[in-house]
């Protein structure tokens, strides 16, 4: 049997300085924190953060195994894992729907009911959910900026009149909202959110010169 080494790597190894020498501690550093026991590590926010540290290794460590979240941002790693520990305890409330499950299942849902509460922990305090709803906008307003651009050089090629290109936003507009590609404008008129925006943005330039 290994022995642990007295006194631990640097990555491991308490951040905080004596006050008797002045340098270093040797102690080991708690897990997921950066001081031990002695300096803090023992303090119970000092330890909740902890966990979610540990949390959100695992978390990520499992969702960079699956190959189709290759490109994905840590933001999304986190909210694919909620969504399929969610899934997974779903899928277990079911099967006991009707019935008591047996003490081995049991004791498996309340595991995964753990997971999926540390999890979703996780989500909101690193504000997960929020970045990659911002992610996707800026990557629809980028888009949206593009088509506007090609429809533009497109439009102005087809030597629209004024009437013509007058037409064209409430025109664009109609068809992008039947397709489901923006929501349907305000009553006001005005853009209320980014999808409104973009759609302003699409049809702002119609039958003129950007």
């Amino acid at each position: 049997m290994t022995r642990a080494p007295l006194i631990p790597s640097d990555e491991r190894r308490c951040k905080a300085k004596c006050n008797a020498t002045g340098e270093r501690c040797r102690g080991w550093a708690i897990s997921g924190g950066t001081v031990c026991n002695k300096h803090g590590g023992s303090a119970p926010q000092v330890r909740a953060k902890a966990k979610e540290r540990v949390t959100r290794a695992e978390l990520l460590a499992e969702a960079k195994a699956d190959p189709t979240l290759a490109d994905a941002t840590p933001a999304e790693m986190l909210l694919h894992a909620a969504h399929s520990t969610g899934r997974v305890v779903l899928m277990l409330q079911k099967q006991g729907a009707g019935h008591s499950l047996d003490p081995a299942n049991l004791d498996l849902l309340g595991e995964w009911l753990d997971r999926l509460s540390k999890a979703a922990s996780v989500v909101v305090s690193s504000k997960a959910d929020e970045l990659v709803i911002a992610q996707q906008a800026r990557i629809a307003e980028g888009q949206a900026r593009q088509i506007a651009e090609v429809m533009n050089r497109v439009l102005n090629a087809l030597g629209l009149t004024a009437e013509q290109a007058a037409r064209v936003p409430d025109a664009l507009g109609s068809a992008l909202a039947s397709l489901g590609l923006i929501p349907k404008p305000s009553a006001s008129g005005r853009p209320a959110n980014s999808s409104d925006r973009n759609l302003a943005m699409l049809t702002a330039t119609g039958g003129r010169d950007a």
